[in-house]
């Protein structure tokens, strides 16, 4: 899958290397958006064409003229959306370490830019307030089954559960925009005073807003995203305990897709990627003189040589108050990684 990745774009713009080292160290946060294709563009909108069809070229008669041929398509604009946040270190820290100074603001650099990637992958599947349109808002008609049988109608996109993102990932489906002829920057560091809790509350029991001087820089960027071809993106929707990931369903999803853009990336949370674990475990056989062993498999990595790629930016609840609650988050603590209470070990330590 060689496609143009947002390491690739840094290193074209012209990046420092300080910020392409920051942006690589914590990709992980974002496995699927650092592994989408991206576009830069010179200004904060593109308008392109989203394919419906496939055009076709047939035969014709010497000396005839040629037909012209094109495909059903659609035009479209994308909008780039303005990102822009503060970095800002206690100026008391560096002045009793000058030395690290670099240090310090790189560390909570990486620490900014990887919280804003993890909302960046989120924002591939849920819609963002203010943000660009998500997967679940450009995906095509008849692009999405349920894991449960009982639900066949639009009421899927409601009923809670996880899903499952089959992507044909490619250059000219989709991808990634950066506006203003950037990607991820991060400008100057300065010095300033800013707006910090003192600690202590006041006599209405809210919290004292004190002045501290402090190392600042800005981390901004301008970013869309596109889905040119209807066929790029299919979904499973309201997977759960009760209706589980199997290897068979996956075969249906596939069946969604034209076999010339057969999905080259299946997407899915961790407690998916579990269950299609045991489901494929049920598969074995007992065999005489095995007895007592417990049917084990590896983690699930492929389907059908199709990659499969484990996000956190996916949850295991999507009704529409849980993806709100999601999205408006500013910070992740580890419980927001992970729905916890839905972890079966039973030697698990509230």
């Amino acid at each position: 899958m060689a496609v143009t990745t947002l390491a690739d774009l840094m290193q074209r713009t012209g990046a420092p290397t300080l910020d392409r080292k920051i942006v690589d160290e914590v990709a992980i946060a974002a496995p699927l958006f650092n592994r989408l294709p991206g576009r830069v563009i010179s200004g904060t909108t593109y308008r392109y064409m989203k394919r419906n069809s496939l055009p076709k070229i047939g035969p014709r008669p010497i000396n005839a003229g040629v037909e012209a041929h094109k495909a059903s398509y659609k035009s479209a604009n994308a909008e780039c959306y303005y990102y822009d946040g503060r970095i800002e270190v206690d100026k008391a820290l560096i002045d009793a370490d000058p030395e690290a100074k670099n240090l310090l603001m790189a560390d909570e650099a990486r620490a900014t830019v990887r919280g804003t990637m993890y909302g960046l992958e989120q924002s591939l599947f849920y819609p963002e307030p203010g943000g660009a349109p998500c997967l679940r808002q450009t995906i095509g008609d008849y692009m999405a089954m349920s894991a449960n049988p009982s639900i066949t109608d639009e009421t899927a996109w409601t009923a809670g559960g996880s899903s499952i993102w089959l992507l044909h990932v490619a250059d000219d489906s989709l991808y990634n925009l950066w506006g203003n002829r950037k990607t991820v920057a991060f400008g100057p560091i300065d010095e300033e005073s800013v707006i910090r809790p003192t600690g202590k509350l006041d006599a209405n029991g809210n919290k004292e807003m004190g002045m501290m001087r402090a190392k600042v820089q800005h981390c901004s960027f301008w970013r869309g995203f596109v889905q040119k071809n209807v066929f790029a993106v299919g979904a499973i929707l309201n997977e759960n305990a009760a209706n589980p990931l199997t290897d068979e369903m996956l075969a249906d999803a596939v069946r969604m897709f034209p076999a010339a853009m057969r999905p080259n990336l299946i997407v899915m949370n961790t407690a998916s990627c579990a269950r299609l674990q045991k489901e494929r475990a049920k598969l074995f056989t007992y065999r005489k003189g095995q007895g007592g062993q417990t049917a084990y498999v590896d983690t699930p990595t492929m389907w059908e040589n199709v990659p499969i790629l484990v996000t956190d930016g996916l949850i295991e609840d999507e009704t529409p108050e849980k993806i709100e609650a999601f999205m408006s988050k500013n910070d992740y603590s580890a419980a927001d990684l992970l729905d916890t209470s839905k972890i079966t070990n039973p030697n698990k330590i509230a």
